[in-house]
């Protein structure tokens, strides 16, 4: 029988981030495929309403036969695959000049002869099917040269070039295969690899490696369904997604100081004609006024963004705007659209949270119009297009004109966002920040 619901499977559930990513993945109604879980974890999926099929004894991937265990369970029990997910690697450290050829064997074996055998036996399933997201979880080592890792990080590298081929030649099938590599973070197997539970191993001042929280929110992302297939950008590094996205690191002055009163009379004028009458010009716009050509240049085109000549509703300006800012973990200009008009264009708490950290799937999300700006606002900033399929459905939803302005507005507050960002610029006082939203209840 094949299940009505999407079919999730976590290669390894016996540490690391597959037991958290499974439960993330339960309660957000997934059916689970789940290879040796932790004690206790079969129940806490049925708890949150999932189907679990259990698969023993696959936890290594590089032997052959357990990838393949898995997707025939899967198969056998729920009829179909959504979305698969493998943590692989061995980690071998030492230098490069006593190494041996068993150790470059090792790190072979690990990691790319592990995620090979996982994509052999789960891309041929979603290839038939004509969808699917498939993520193989690598390593940070594979971006650079690692001292004291050389032949893991080479390794490593060559499971990310197979996952871009792979990306590649699949592309057109509506299949999605990403890596992400993660960095130094708290699980068993690096700590001990890396010797970072012992005095010496971690050396003076350190105080060990995080990140597991938020590594887990950004891989479930990756599995729990996307619109738009990936044929422009098969691969891609998964930064700050939604649901992870936090503010920049705070700094103490920002790199290009905004203006402060008293201001020269052209300088007064145009920050005056920016802010509605009475209002004290907000700090992005002082900053601007560094540069006053520039600034009353782009006065009308922002003034036109926020104004009733947009085709755009007030509320559709605010979801693009809130998302897009959100998306570039701008938490300035997010924090100010949200203070000033999230109230009065009816988005609720549980939207301005589903918009800064979840996905337009959001049981709070009812209204097809308000889902599709989301879905443009994430393809716009993570292709720079918009597929055929989500310009189908815009195009049934919106205007020529609205289209335009969507496409315009979006990359309006990109180059907003940038310049916040680029400049490390302080929030303004009293507006939300993102982690107001982080845990607020998104149905």
């Amino acid at each position: 029988m094949t299940s009505q619901r999407r079919v999730a499977l976590v290669a390894s559930t016996a540490g690391y981030v597959g037991p958290d990513l499974a439960r993330s993945l339960a309660s957000r109604g997934h059916d689970l495929v789940i290879g040796d879980p932790v004690a206790g974890l079969v129940g806490e999926l049925t708890g949150l309403g999932a189907g679990v099929e259990v698969v023993e004894g696959v936890q290594n991937l590089a032997t052959p036969g357990s990838a393949s265990a898995l997707v025939e369970a899967a198969l056998a029990r729920f009829g179909r695959i959504d979305s698969a997910v493998a943590a692989t690697g061995r980690i071998v450290v030492g230098r490069f000049l006593k190494s041996s050829i068993e150790d470059l064997r090792a790190a072979v074996l690990g990691c790319l002869e592990a995620p090979y055998h996982f994509l052999r036996a789960v891309v041929p399933v979603m290839v038939e099917r004509g969808e699917g997201q498939v993520l193989v979880i690598t390593s940070a080592s594979a971006v650079r040269p690692t001292p004291g890792a050389p032949l893991y990080s080479s390794a490593r590298a060559g499971a990310n070039m197979l996952v871009r081929n792979v990306a590649d030649e699949i592309a057109a099938t509506g299949v999605q295969v990403n890596s992400v590599g993660t960095n130094f973070m708290d699980f068993p197997d690096f700590l001990a690899a890396s010797k970072a539970t012992t005095p010496e191993g971690r050396g003076p001042g350190a105080d060990g490696a995080t990140g597991h929280d938020a590594g887990v929110r950004v891989l479930l992302h990756a599995v729990s369904g996307w619109d738009e297939p990936l044929h422009h950008r098969p691969v891609r590094r998964l930064r700050r997604w939604l649901g992870v996205t936090e503010s920049k690191e705070d700094s103490t002055v920002a790199r290009i100081s905004p203006l402060a009163p008293p201001y020269e009379p052209d300088v007064a004028e145009r920050l005056e004609a920016m802010m509605p009458p009475g209002a004290a010009p907000l700090l992005l716009f002082r900053t601007f006024a560094r540069n006053l050509p520039m600034t009353t240049a782009m006065g009308s085109w922002g003034g036109y963004e926020l104004s009733k000549r947009l085709s755009l509703s007030m509320r559709d300006r605010e979801i693009l705007i809130d998302r897009t800012c959100a998306r570039c973990g701008c938490e300035y200009e997010w924090g100010v659209h949200v203070a000033f008009f999230a109230e009065r264009v009816g988005l609720t708490g549980a939207q301005v949270s589903s918009i800064t950290h979840g996905e337009s799937s959001d049981a709070c999300w009812e209204d097809d119009r308000d889902r599709a700006l989301l879905d443009a606002a994430d393809a716009l900033h993570e292709e720079s297009r918009v597929g055929d399929a989500l310009w189908t459905r815009l195009s049934g939803i919106l205007s020529e004109p609205e289209l335009l302005d969507l496409l315009m507005l979006c990359g309006w507050y990109h180059a907003i966002s940038f310049t916040a960002n680029g400049v490390a610029l302080q929030l303004e006082d009293g507006v939300p920040r993102f982690a107001d939203y982080r845990d607020a209840p998104r149905d």
